[in-house]
């Protein structure tokens, strides 16, 4: 138990002891959504977890366990293991002021709304807890009898099969609700998806959330389930927003191929809030594979936490960038684990691979925490590669032209260190800026210091 605290202490910036939130320093009393599941539902027999006294449904997964509630002020969380003494606690993101201690035989802390807590005991990453404290729904659920809303109410599982929203319909999955399907979406305009419910992708081999061609879609508050295929897919669409979506994927039948959320083609997107589980790529930028592919521009990932098991990337631009991709921006992003295994293959925490004849040009890294790369930290190239990048298309190297680093914490020195290479001297990584790197909190000032292999590439460290 000595070493509980130790490690919580080390992984807050502040661990404060637990008080009771039921009313917020203004005064005002907080929500707490408690949400009803299906009987048929079968809770975790590891965990228990309540908020503000009240037990929560927790869903197991082959891998992680599952919390969610809703809130509108700060709670407190109480958890217990039932597999094991807790001996030691990690909650991630490190970063974050998390509000926690050990209470005797749980672990207590206090979350807010749109926070993701990654709680890992005894050094257990093959089956931490995630918590996810949504927005309150009371208040701004549509109208279930509208035609213009398809809705899924709480406590059942439904199996719709495939769902094909029309132009401007809702689809709503109220919290606690499960849907047993997948949301096929193509050709469709302002297209909402919406609620706390879990979508659990089916049929299986599925892709979970499909969107082709489609402007002005919304993408907010689910929570999805994946297992095999790419979880979440939109190509070629304009004025997208996604907004607290949630992927937890266990590893697939073949071993991976389930990343988590992929933007291929897209112009005037944003990511906020997001979280993504998974044994491939979890935030993940192309610019053409298959039969799809058009120019990427002004895209934002913000707020988002990703794990990345086995193999992939956890914030990755590339490889299939066959047309251009400018003004990409992830601003505020925690890699809390960063996959690595028996065959090192440019695997990193934050990536930028230029596998096609594209120039990827003004990118932005702001405010970045990796904190647990496994192979590489930082993997930067225009890298010849096996992956498809358009049907008939032959392989030519591209170009990146202008990528800045600002504020890049490592938690610790990566095994394989830190890459920027470019193809060949006509095809150079060029001005590359580096502001402000930290790893393991110590100040880097040049590639030699930072374990960089550079080639090719004109990198300055400020």
């Amino acid at each position: 138990m000595r070493n509980s605290v130790i490690q919580i202490l080390a992984c807050c910036i502040s661990a404060l002891s637990c008080g009771n939130p039921a009313a917020s320093s203004a005064g005002k009393e907080v929500r707490l959504e408690t949400y009803r599941y299906a009987d048929e539902l079968q809770p975790s027999l590891l965990f228990d977890v309540s908020a503000n006294g009240e037990r929560q449904f927790v869903i197991p997964t082959q891998e992680p366990h599952l919390c969610l509630f809703g809130c509108d002020g700060p709670v407190t969380v109480r958890v217990r293991s039932w597999a094991e003494e807790i001996e030691d606690v990690v909650v991630r993101p490190l970063h974050c002021e998390w509000d926690a201690r050990l209470d005797k035989d749980e672990i207590c802390l206090t979350m807010h709304p749109f926070d993701k807590a990654v709680v890992e005991i005894n050094g257990n990453e093959d089956c931490p807890l995630f918590i996810f404290a949504n927005p309150i729904e009371e208040g701004s659920k549509p109208d279930r009898d509208d035609p213009s809303v398809l809705y899924f109410e709480s406590g059942k599982i439904h199996r719709p099969g495939t769902i094909v929203p029309k132009a401007g319909q809702t689809v709503y999955l109220e919290g606690g609700a499960v849907v047993d399907g997948s949301l096929d979406i193509r050709n469709t305009d302002s297209v909402t998806v919406d609620g706390c419910g879990i979508l659990r992708c089916a049929p299986d081999g599925a892709r979970a959330v499909f969107v082709y061609r489609c402007d002005d879609f919304s993408l907010k508050n689910i929570l999805c389930i994946n297992k095999n295929n790419w979880t979440s897919f939109f190509a070629e669409c304009n004025r997208l927003h996604a907004d607290n979506y949630k992927v937890v994927a266990p590893i697939s039948d073949n071993g991976a191929e389930n990343d988590a959320f992929d933007v291929l083609g897209c112009r005037d997107v944003k990511v906020t809030r997001g979280f993504s589980y998974c044994h491939d790529d979890a935030f993940c930028i192309k610019s053409r594979k298959w039969n799809f592919g058009a120019p990427v521009e002004n895209v934002l990932f913000e707020d988002c936490i990703s794990w990345n098991c086995k193999r992939g990337n956890s914030f990755e631009l590339g490889y299939e960038l066959g047309y251009d991709v400018r003004n990409v921006t992830f601003r505020n992003i925690c890699s809390v684990h960063s996959a690595g295994n028996d065959n090192v293959y440019r695997r990193g925490a934050l990536s930028l691979h230029n596998g096609a004849s594209g120039t990827v040009s003004d990118v932005l890294y702001e405010n970045v925490w990796l904190e647990d790369p496994k192979e590489y930290g930082i993997h930067i190239g225009i890298i010849e590669n096996e992956y498809n990048i358009g049907n008939g298309v032959q392989w030519s190297p591209g170009h990146i032209e202008g990528v800045t680093l600002k504020n890049i914490h490592i938690g610790h020195d990566a095994p394989e260190g830190n890459f920027i290479h470019g193809y060949d001297s006509n095809h150079r990584v060029s001005r590359v800026t580096i502001e402000g790197l930290w790893i393991g909190g110590r100040k880097i000032l040049s590639a030699e210091d930072g374990r960089f292999d550079v080639k090719h590439a004109d990198v300055i460290f400020q």
